[in-house]
């Protein structure tokens, strides 16, 4: 006798309703602000990706926080639009157009290096490259190679990865935090040799290399003059507190933090709090987004209705750590400010011997002379000693003639 049992089917649990300021944290993650320094730097960038012929190796510097990976992100997003539609990134099945990795530290350049180029061979996944590597060494393995990926040279990593590149038809390779492949602690060599492998992997001339880092990136073109010749520069600097349109522009995302989460970040609270939240980023967009996202985080955790002052000043940077980072920020800004000097420099010193109608033309108008003043009269000669000053004697005018008699 087979007996029917009834299976209750329980519904799904119904979704857990989220708080008003949950969902304004989650649009707070999500926001990606399109300021305007950033869209400058990303036209940079697209016109090097859509014609990489005419750049070879692009350097993006700027200090720490001000929002370098944000820009690659957006270089990176599919809705991101070409500058001219004639020259459009490639598509179709297998076509990797952009590859973004980002350097690792390590004991020595050689390791990093490794490293690097492995990361690349990862992303355009290259053929039967995790049966290449291998994660035990003792393990015995037949691989297509030979030998494992872990164990291939430098040369034939590089070879590899120009291969890989080429069949996916890439376009951009980009690589953030480019300075920790030769920090300041390195040696002579290690640089050189970093400065070297870098150009060699730029040296595809289907390809731009994309180099984004701190200010140590200036280094680079004075060590190879091959490298210079190579590369151009594209400086992504922070808001300037002695410009008035970059303090606009800087109360404007600040506003549009507050529009994302307006009761997290109160507008009318945070308008009185210019001047602290300009010191507290240093006028850096990565900074100011990490710093409101710890700010918020705070106070859902202290169950606070929106952030206030005092919470700001528990999530802020140190004093210490805020002047480390200002006089960081001061030195990559003078040194950029010293490498467009010497290019005036450079000009006076090449045309000096140009002729005038080459040379060009000054935008300041030429100052007219002063008008000619007349020369004050000159001091009556000294005779000299022993001579005499022959001068003649006045004589007296001539007496007026007599009248006539009268008869």
């Amino acid at each position: 006798m087979i007996t029917l049992t009834e299976t209750v089917v329980e519904p799904p649990p119904a979704p857990i309703a989220r708080s008003p300021q949950e969902q304004e944290l989650e649009r707070f993650e999500q926001l990606i602000l399109a300021h305007p320094i950033l869209l400058d730097c990303q036209r940079h960038l697209r016109q090097a990706v859509a014609l990489p012929e005419a750049y070879d190796i692009l350097m993006v510097v700027g200090p720490a926080g001000v929002g370098k990976t944000t820009l690659m992100s957006t270089l990176l997003s599919p809705t991101a639009t070409p500058i001219s539609p004639a020259f459009a990134l490639p598509s179709g099945p297998g076509v990797i157009p952009v590859v973004a990795v980002r350097a690792h530290t390590g004991k020595s350049f050689l390791s990093r290096w490794r490293s690097l180029l492995l990361d690349i061979l990862q992303v355009v996944n290259a053929p039967l490259f995790e049966v290449g590597r291998v994660s035990n060494p003792t393990e015995p393995r037949s691989y297509p190679l030979g030998h494992s990926l872990d164990r291939t040279s430098i040369a034939q990593l590089l070879s590899l990865v120009n291969t890989a590149l080429g069949l996916r038809q890439t376009r951009a390779v980009i690589v953030d935090e480019v300075q920790h492949l030769a920090p300041k602690a390195c040696s002579a060599g290690d640089f050189n040799l970093m400065v070297e492998s870098l150009k060699d992997l730029g040296s595809n001339t289907k390809m731009v290399l994309v180099l984004c880092g701190s200010y140590d990136l200036l280094e680079f073109a004075s060590v190879s003059a091959q490298f210079a010749r190579r590369d151009s520069t594209v400086h992504f600097r922070r808001y300037d507190i002695s410009d008035e349109k970059d303090l606009a522009h800087f109360k404007t995302l600040v506003f549009t933090f507050c529009k994302a989460a307006p009761t997290l970040l109160p507008a009318a609270q945070f308008s009185n709090l210019m001047p602290y939240l300009y010191c507290g980023s240093m006028g850096c967009t990565g900074v100011l987004r990490k710093w409101l996202y710890k700010a918020i985080g705070e106070a859902l955790a202290r169950r606070s209705a929106s952030v206030t002052r005092s919470i700001l000043e528990a999530t802020a940077h140190l004093p210490g750590r805020l002047k480390q980072i200002r006089t960081e920020i001061e030195d990559g800004e003078a040194r950029f400010t010293e490498l467009e000097s010497e290019m005036d420099d450079f000009m006076d010193s090449v045309l000096a011997k140009a002729p005038k109608g080459f040379k060009p033309a000054t935008s300041q108008p030429a100052v007219p002379p002063p008008p000619s003043q007349p020369s004050p009269p000159k001091p009556p000669r000294r005779p000299k000693p022993g001579k005499r000053n022959l001068v003649r004697d006045k004589v007296d005018p001539p007496p007026p003639p007599t009248p006539p008699p009268t008869n």
